[in-house]
């Protein structure tokens, strides 16, 4: 028992890690498809943006004129 309370904790730590199984290789995804509409997914993104930003201008307005 003894020698059980010695061990250090990079010992430990050891164990610890060999109990662990590597994750499995993935494959790449292979689905190079475009997205639809814009070349790049990063227009998706800006349109999102911009859209939002328009809703919030529109809301913003709609509040002030009925306030």
């Amino acid at each position: 028992m003894a020698e059980n309370k010695s061990r250090t904790a990079e010992d430990l730590n050891q164990e610890n890690t060999s109990r662990i199984s590597p994750l499995p290789e993935q494959e790449p995804c292979g689905n190079n498809e475009r997205p639809p509409f814009f070349n790049r997914w990063r227009g998706w993104y800006q349109f999102v943006l911009v859209i939002l930003a328009v809703l919030i201008v529109l809301f913003y307005l709609f509040t002030k004129h009925y306030d």
